[in-house]
């Protein structure tokens, strides 16, 4: 019993990020990069988390980077009228913040605010 309820709250961000993902497709559009923006929500929210200790502005920086992700693909989709390729944003993005994540880690192992 405790390995199902592990389950349903590990994949609660998930089913979230589905059924909006399904709100989106009954609009007619298929945003293919949904991934990318929930991993670039992550990280932000993890490294302003730990940098001010405060959680709540982790989740609001988290809601920026997103909205700000729909926003870029919702001007150049339907303002600049591109192919529907920039679907993907996300997922364009995405890989480009993950590669820093070594040279981030370095970063947060010493000036960890547990090191100043």
């Amino acid at each position: 019993m405790e390995d199902i309820i592990a389950a349903l709250r590990i994949s609660t961000t998930f089913l979230l990020a589905a059924l909006g993902e399904l709100m989106i497709e009954r609009s007619g559009v298929l945003n293919l990069g949904i991934e990318g923006v929930m991993t670039l929500g992550a990280f932000s929210a993890f490294i302003t988390a730990y940098f001010t200790g405060n959680p709540l502005l982790g989740f609001l920086v988290s809601c920026a980077i997103g909205a700000a992700i729909g926003l870029l693909t919702y001007i150049l989709l339907v303002d600049l009228g591109t192919k529907p390729a920039c679907h993907l944003l996300g997922n364009y993005i995405a890989p480009y913040f993950l590669k820093l994540l070594p040279v981030q880690n370095d970063f947060l192992s010493t000036n960890s605010p547990a090191n100043r």
